[in-house]
Protein backbone atom coordinates (compact mmCIF):
# COMPACT_ATOMS: atom_id res chain seq x y z
CA UNK A 1 0.00 0.00 0.00
CA UNK A 2 3.13 2.10 0.49
CA UNK A 3 4.32 1.67 -2.47
CA UNK A 4 1.09 2.94 -4.10
CA UNK A 5 1.09 5.77 -2.03
CA UNK A 6 4.90 6.34 -2.85
CA UNK A 7 3.48 7.73 -6.67
CA UNK A 8 1.73 11.06 -5.16
CA UNK A 9 4.34 11.14 -2.13
CA UNK A 10 6.10 14.42 -3.64
CA UNK A 11 2.63 16.60 -3.83
CA UNK A 12 1.66 18.97 -1.41
CA UNK A 13 -0.55 17.52 1.62
CA UNK A 14 -3.28 19.29 0.95
CA UNK A 15 -3.41 18.71 -2.86
CA UNK A 16 -3.09 14.88 -1.69
CA UNK A 17 -6.40 15.35 0.13
CA UNK A 18 -8.68 16.79 -2.32
CA UNK A 19 -7.11 13.92 -5.09
CA UNK A 20 -7.90 11.19 -2.28
CA UNK A 21 -11.32 12.82 -1.15
CA UNK A 22 -12.37 12.72 -5.24
CA UNK A 23 -10.85 9.12 -5.25
CA UNK A 24 -12.35 8.15 -2.39
CA UNK A 25 -16.10 9.32 -3.57
CA UNK A 26 -15.49 7.49 -6.74
CA UNK A 27 -14.30 4.23 -5.71
CA UNK A 28 -17.47 4.17 -3.66
CA UNK A 29 -20.14 4.81 -6.69
CA UNK A 30 -18.17 2.19 -8.61
CA UNK A 31 -19.04 -0.63 -6.18
CA UNK A 32 -21.98 0.30 -6.02
CA UNK A 33 -21.94 0.22 -10.16
CA UNK A 34 -20.72 -3.16 -9.89
CA UNK A 35 -23.05 -4.84 -7.26
CA UNK A 36 -25.93 -3.41 -8.85
CA UNK A 37 -24.93 -4.67 -12.27
CA UNK A 38 -23.96 -8.25 -10.62
CA UNK A 39 -27.78 -8.98 -10.80
CA UNK A 40 -30.51 -9.23 -13.75
CA UNK A 41 -33.06 -7.54 -11.02
CA UNK A 42 -34.35 -4.36 -11.36
CA UNK A 43 -35.57 -4.63 -7.86
CA UNK A 44 -32.75 -5.43 -6.35
CA UNK A 45 -30.02 -3.34 -8.08
CA UNK A 46 -32.31 -0.32 -6.56
CA UNK A 47 -32.49 -1.64 -3.61
CA UNK A 48 -28.31 -1.93 -3.79
CA UNK A 49 -28.31 1.74 -4.77
CA UNK A 50 -30.83 2.79 -1.67
CA UNK A 51 -28.92 1.34 1.05
CA UNK A 52 -25.50 2.80 -0.59
CA UNK A 53 -26.73 6.12 -1.08
CA UNK A 54 -29.44 6.78 1.60
CA UNK A 55 -28.11 4.75 4.20
CA UNK A 56 -23.99 4.40 4.04
CA UNK A 57 -23.00 7.62 1.99
CA UNK A 58 -25.02 9.55 4.47
CA UNK A 59 -23.80 8.02 7.74
CA UNK A 60 -21.10 9.51 9.73
CA UNK A 61 -18.88 6.73 9.43
CA UNK A 62 -18.59 7.61 5.87
CA UNK A 63 -17.90 10.67 6.40
CA UNK A 64 -15.54 10.48 9.35
CA UNK A 65 -14.24 7.77 6.51
CA UNK A 66 -13.78 10.70 4.47
CA UNK A 67 -12.84 13.43 6.27
CA UNK A 68 -9.56 10.83 7.96
CA UNK A 69 -8.70 10.05 4.38
CA UNK A 70 -8.74 6.35 5.37
CA UNK A 71 -8.30 3.75 2.70
CA UNK A 72 -11.40 0.98 3.43
CA UNK A 73 -13.09 2.38 0.41
CA UNK A 74 -10.49 0.54 -1.42
CA UNK A 75 -10.27 -2.95 -0.33
CA UNK A 76 -14.13 -2.41 -0.83
CA UNK A 77 -13.94 -1.69 -4.48
CA UNK A 78 -11.41 -4.05 -5.60
CA UNK A 79 -13.70 -6.63 -3.80
CA UNK A 80 -16.85 -5.58 -5.41
CA UNK A 81 -14.54 -5.52 -8.64
CA UNK A 82 -13.72 -9.40 -8.38
CA UNK A 83 -17.20 -10.63 -7.45
CA UNK A 84 -17.87 -8.83 -10.39
CA UNK A 85 -15.61 -10.64 -12.46
CA UNK A 86 -16.57 -13.56 -11.33
CA UNK A 87 -20.28 -13.43 -12.98
CA UNK A 88 -18.45 -13.19 -16.12
CA UNK A 89 -18.07 -16.11 -18.49
CA UNK A 90 -14.82 -15.57 -19.99
CA UNK A 91 -12.08 -17.90 -19.82
CA UNK A 92 -10.15 -16.70 -17.47
CA UNK A 93 -12.61 -15.38 -15.15
CA UNK A 94 -12.14 -17.05 -12.29
CA UNK A 95 -8.86 -16.86 -12.06
CA UNK A 96 -8.67 -12.62 -12.90
CA UNK A 97 -11.49 -12.33 -9.74
CA UNK A 98 -9.13 -14.36 -7.56
CA UNK A 99 -5.91 -12.37 -8.51
CA UNK A 100 -8.02 -9.48 -7.59
CA UNK A 101 -8.78 -10.81 -4.13
CA UNK A 102 -4.97 -12.18 -3.81
CA UNK A 103 -3.75 -8.77 -4.40
CA UNK A 104 -6.29 -6.95 -2.05
CA UNK A 105 -5.01 -9.55 0.72
CA UNK A 106 -1.52 -7.97 0.56
CA UNK A 107 -3.34 -4.85 1.32
CA UNK A 108 -5.70 -5.90 3.96
CA UNK A 109 -4.08 -9.62 5.03
CA UNK A 110 -7.37 -10.90 7.10
CA UNK A 111 -8.68 -10.95 3.78
CA UNK A 112 -7.30 -14.09 3.20
CA UNK A 113 -10.06 -15.70 4.73
CA UNK A 114 -12.05 -15.32 1.76
CA UNK A 115 -10.10 -18.30 0.57
CA UNK A 116 -11.60 -20.54 2.89
CA UNK A 117 -14.70 -21.32 1.27
CA UNK A 118 -12.82 -21.81 -2.03
CA UNK A 119 -10.91 -24.54 -0.63
CA UNK A 120 -13.73 -26.26 0.90
CA UNK A 121 -16.23 -26.35 -1.79
CA UNK A 122 -13.08 -26.71 -3.89
CA UNK A 123 -13.11 -23.68 -6.40
CA UNK A 124 -9.60 -24.42 -7.83
CA UNK A 125 -9.70 -21.94 -10.37
CA UNK A 126 -10.32 -18.67 -8.27
CA UNK A 127 -7.95 -20.16 -5.35
CA UNK A 128 -5.21 -20.51 -7.64
CA UNK A 129 -5.83 -17.04 -8.96
CA UNK A 130 -5.84 -15.84 -5.52
CA UNK A 131 -2.64 -17.00 -4.43
CA UNK A 132 -0.87 -15.75 -7.40
CA UNK A 133 -2.26 -12.16 -6.70
CA UNK A 134 -1.50 -12.63 -3.14
CA UNK A 135 2.53 -13.73 -4.20
CA UNK A 136 2.52 -10.38 -6.69
CA UNK A 137 1.47 -8.51 -4.27
CA UNK A 138 3.88 -9.22 -1.46
CA UNK A 139 6.71 -9.44 -4.22
CA UNK A 140 5.71 -6.19 -5.57
CA UNK A 141 7.30 -3.84 -2.93
CA UNK A 142 10.27 -5.62 -3.63
CA UNK A 143 11.00 -3.43 -6.51
CA UNK A 144 11.99 -0.83 -4.95
CA UNK A 145 13.05 -2.20 -1.85
CA UNK A 146 13.94 -5.21 -0.22
CA UNK A 147 12.86 -7.87 2.08
CA UNK A 148 13.01 -5.73 4.70
CA UNK A 149 10.12 -3.70 3.98
CA UNK A 150 7.98 -6.62 5.07
CA UNK A 151 10.02 -6.91 8.76
CA UNK A 152 8.93 -3.79 9.38
CA UNK A 153 5.45 -4.00 8.47
CA UNK A 154 5.37 -6.99 10.65
CA UNK A 155 7.24 -4.74 13.82
CA UNK A 156 4.64 -2.20 13.21
CA UNK A 157 1.78 -4.26 13.10
CA UNK A 158 3.05 -5.45 16.64
CA UNK A 159 3.31 -1.87 17.91
CA UNK A 160 -0.35 -1.34 16.97
CA UNK A 161 -1.28 -4.41 18.64
CA UNK A 162 0.70 -3.29 22.53
CA UNK A 163 -0.62 -0.21 22.14
CA UNK A 164 -3.49 0.34 19.55
CA UNK A 165 -6.49 1.91 22.32
CA UNK A 166 -4.90 5.00 23.15
CA UNK A 167 -3.12 8.03 21.44
CA UNK A 168 -0.79 8.81 23.85
CA UNK A 169 1.71 7.48 21.39
CA UNK A 170 5.77 9.34 22.38
CA UNK A 171 7.25 9.91 19.59
CA UNK A 172 11.20 9.70 20.75
CA UNK A 173 13.34 13.00 20.92
CA UNK A 174 14.44 12.59 17.35
CA UNK A 175 10.33 13.47 15.83
CA UNK A 176 10.45 16.10 18.59
CA UNK A 177 13.48 17.73 17.43
CA UNK A 178 12.60 17.70 13.48
CA UNK A 179 9.12 18.53 14.57
CA UNK A 180 9.46 20.78 17.57
CA UNK A 181 6.36 22.67 17.27
CA UNK A 182 4.17 21.10 14.43
CA UNK A 183 1.67 18.41 14.56
CA UNK A 184 2.11 16.06 11.15
CA UNK A 185 -1.27 14.85 10.32
CA UNK A 186 -1.78 15.19 14.25
CA UNK A 187 -4.05 13.21 16.34
CA UNK A 188 -4.74 16.19 18.17
CA UNK A 189 -6.20 18.66 15.57
CA UNK A 190 -7.50 16.30 12.99
CA UNK A 191 -11.47 16.59 14.37
CA UNK A 192 -11.26 20.41 15.44
CA UNK A 193 -12.89 20.96 12.03
CA UNK A 194 -16.09 19.07 12.80
CA UNK A 195 -16.06 16.55 15.95
CA UNK A 196 -17.61 13.10 14.71
CA UNK A 197 -18.12 10.48 17.34
CA UNK A 198 -16.59 6.93 16.80
CA UNK A 199 -15.98 4.30 18.60
CA UNK A 200 -13.26 1.18 18.45
CA UNK A 201 -15.67 -2.09 18.31
CA UNK A 202 -12.53 -4.28 18.68
CA UNK A 203 -12.97 -7.25 21.40
CA UNK A 204 -10.25 -5.99 22.67
CA UNK A 205 -11.34 -2.65 23.67
CA UNK A 206 -14.48 -4.04 24.62
CA UNK A 207 -12.94 -6.01 26.96
CA UNK A 208 -10.52 -2.83 28.54
CA UNK A 209 -13.63 -0.10 28.35
CA UNK A 210 -16.25 -3.01 30.35
CA UNK A 211 -14.26 -5.17 31.99
CA UNK A 212 -10.94 -3.88 32.76
CA UNK A 213 -9.68 -6.62 30.70
CA UNK A 214 -6.84 -6.77 28.34
CA UNK A 215 -6.58 -9.69 26.31
CA UNK A 216 -3.34 -11.00 24.66
CA UNK A 217 -2.79 -11.21 21.14
CA UNK A 218 -2.43 -14.38 21.68
CA UNK A 219 -5.98 -15.18 22.76
CA UNK A 220 -7.79 -13.25 20.57
CA UNK A 221 -5.99 -15.12 17.42
CA UNK A 222 -6.32 -18.46 19.50
CA UNK A 223 -10.05 -17.99 20.02
CA UNK A 224 -10.51 -16.70 16.23
CA UNK A 225 -8.77 -20.12 15.14
CA UNK A 226 -10.95 -21.74 17.16
CA UNK A 227 -14.38 -20.26 15.44
CA UNK A 228 -12.92 -20.33 12.29
CA UNK A 229 -12.43 -24.38 12.38
CA UNK A 230 -16.15 -24.88 14.24
CA UNK A 231 -17.58 -22.32 10.58
CA UNK A 232 -15.78 -24.87 8.58
CA UNK A 233 -16.94 -27.88 10.30
CA UNK A 234 -20.50 -26.25 9.41
CA UNK A 235 -19.78 -25.34 6.13
CA UNK A 236 -18.71 -28.75 5.61
CA UNK A 237 -22.14 -30.19 7.51
CA UNK A 238 -24.05 -27.97 5.08
CA UNK A 239 -22.14 -28.40 2.24
CA UNK A 240 -23.67 -28.25 -1.58
CA UNK A 241 -21.73 -28.99 -4.76
CA UNK A 242 -22.48 -26.38 -6.65
CA UNK A 243 -22.43 -23.17 -4.30
CA UNK A 244 -22.84 -19.83 -6.43
CA UNK A 245 -20.74 -17.46 -6.62
CA UNK A 246 -22.62 -14.83 -4.61
CA UNK A 247 -22.89 -17.14 -1.93
CA UNK A 248 -19.26 -18.28 -1.65
CA UNK A 249 -18.18 -14.55 -1.79
CA UNK A 250 -20.96 -14.04 1.22
CA UNK A 251 -19.46 -16.73 3.35
CA UNK A 252 -16.24 -14.96 2.62
CA UNK A 253 -16.76 -12.08 3.23
CA UNK A 254 -18.32 -12.67 6.37
CA UNK A 255 -15.54 -14.28 7.45
CA UNK A 256 -13.60 -11.63 7.26
CA UNK A 257 -15.63 -9.56 9.07
CA UNK A 258 -15.80 -11.65 11.90
CA UNK A 259 -12.53 -11.71 11.97
CA UNK A 260 -11.58 -7.89 12.20
CA UNK A 261 -13.25 -7.63 15.89
CA UNK A 262 -10.17 -10.53 16.96
CA UNK A 263 -7.44 -8.00 14.96
CA UNK A 264 -5.45 -6.52 18.27
CA UNK A 265 -5.25 -3.34 16.41
CA UNK A 266 -7.94 -0.79 17.24
CA UNK A 267 -11.14 -0.80 14.44
CA UNK A 268 -12.80 2.75 14.85
CA UNK A 269 -16.24 3.14 12.55
CA UNK A 270 -14.61 4.13 9.52
CA UNK A 271 -14.06 0.41 8.36
CA UNK A 272 -17.64 -0.36 8.41
CA UNK A 273 -18.10 0.72 4.77
CA UNK A 274 -17.32 -3.21 4.61
CA UNK A 275 -20.81 -2.97 5.28
CA UNK A 276 -21.37 -2.65 1.56
CA UNK A 277 -20.21 -5.84 0.61
CA UNK A 278 -22.09 -8.54 2.90
CA UNK A 279 -25.54 -5.97 2.57
CA UNK A 280 -25.42 -5.96 -1.25
CA UNK A 281 -24.55 -9.93 -1.54
CA UNK A 282 -27.60 -10.36 1.20
CA UNK A 283 -29.34 -9.02 -1.80
CA UNK A 284 -28.32 -10.43 -4.31
CA UNK A 285 -28.67 -14.12 -2.75
CA UNK A 286 -32.26 -13.28 -1.76
CA UNK A 287 -34.38 -15.71 -3.47
CA UNK A 288 -37.52 -14.13 -3.79
CA UNK A 289 -36.55 -10.81 -3.22
CA UNK A 290 -39.58 -10.60 -0.75
CA UNK A 291 -37.22 -12.92 1.53
CA UNK A 292 -35.78 -9.74 2.77
CA UNK A 293 -38.50 -9.13 4.84
CA UNK A 294 -38.50 -11.37 7.72
CA UNK A 295 -37.47 -10.63 11.57
CA UNK A 296 -33.95 -10.68 11.04
CA UNK A 297 -34.30 -6.76 9.06
CA UNK A 298 -34.82 -6.00 12.67
CA UNK A 299 -31.35 -5.97 13.23
CA UNK A 300 -30.60 -4.60 9.85
CA UNK A 301 -32.85 -1.35 10.66
CA UNK A 302 -31.40 -1.10 14.69
CA UNK A 303 -27.94 -1.13 13.24
CA UNK A 304 -28.45 1.33 10.64
CA UNK A 305 -30.54 3.83 13.06
CA UNK A 306 -27.39 3.12 15.80
CA UNK A 307 -24.92 4.27 13.07
CA UNK A 308 -26.27 7.85 13.62
CA UNK A 309 -24.80 7.44 17.27
CA UNK A 310 -27.49 9.92 18.37
CA UNK A 311 -26.56 11.39 21.81
CA UNK A 312 -28.92 9.90 24.41
CA UNK A 313 -28.22 6.03 23.23
CA UNK A 314 -24.69 5.51 24.78
CA UNK A 315 -22.89 3.33 23.09
CA UNK A 316 -24.89 3.40 20.09
CA UNK A 317 -22.09 2.51 17.71
CA UNK A 318 -21.20 -0.52 19.85
CA UNK A 319 -24.78 -1.44 19.22
CA UNK A 320 -24.91 -0.63 15.66
CA UNK A 321 -21.95 -3.13 14.96
CA UNK A 322 -23.20 -5.86 17.06
CA UNK A 323 -26.79 -5.56 14.84
CA UNK A 324 -24.93 -5.40 11.87
CA UNK A 325 -22.68 -8.36 12.36
CA UNK A 326 -25.31 -10.70 13.91
CA UNK A 327 -27.84 -9.46 10.67
CA UNK A 328 -24.81 -10.88 8.37
CA UNK A 329 -23.99 -13.95 9.90
CA UNK A 330 -27.60 -15.25 10.59
CA UNK A 331 -28.21 -14.28 7.56
CA UNK A 332 -25.86 -16.49 5.65
CA UNK A 333 -26.28 -19.25 8.08
CA UNK A 334 -30.07 -18.90 6.86
CA UNK A 335 -28.81 -19.34 2.77
CA UNK A 336 -26.67 -21.71 3.59
CA UNK A 337 -29.14 -24.16 5.35
CA UNK A 338 -31.71 -23.35 2.98
CA UNK A 339 -29.09 -24.00 -0.23
CA UNK A 340 -28.57 -27.59 1.52
CA UNK A 341 -32.33 -28.21 1.85
CA UNK A 342 -33.60 -27.48 -1.42
CA UNK A 343 -30.51 -29.82 -2.50
CA UNK A 344 -31.64 -32.55 -0.68
CA UNK A 345 -34.94 -32.03 -1.39
CA UNK A 346 -34.55 -32.29 -5.20
CA UNK A 347 -32.63 -35.61 -4.58
CA UNK A 348 -35.23 -36.95 -2.72
CA UNK A 349 -37.48 -35.89 -5.52
CA UNK A 350 -35.39 -37.43 -7.86
CA UNK A 351 -34.96 -41.04 -5.87
CA UNK A 352 -38.91 -41.22 -5.53
CA UNK A 353 -39.26 -40.05 -9.53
Amino acid sequence: YLLMQSLTARLPYKAQRIMWFILQWLLFLFSLILFSKSTNSEVKSKIIWIIGLLFISASPFWRLHVERGQQYILFVFLIALAYFLSQKTFRYSDILSGFIIGFTTSLRPPLILISLPMLIYKKWKLFIGTVIGLLTGIASPLILTDISIWKKYYSAMQFLGKAPHSFNISWGETYQSIYPNKIIEGMDNLATGASIETYDSSLQAIFINYLGIKISSNILIISLVIILLLVSIFLFKFRTKNISMSMLFLVGIVLVYISEFFVPAARYSYYNIIWLIPLSLIIINSKPISALINPRIILFFMGMFFSISIPFAPGGLLISDIAIVSYTVLTTIFFLKKNWQDKNRKLLEGSLD
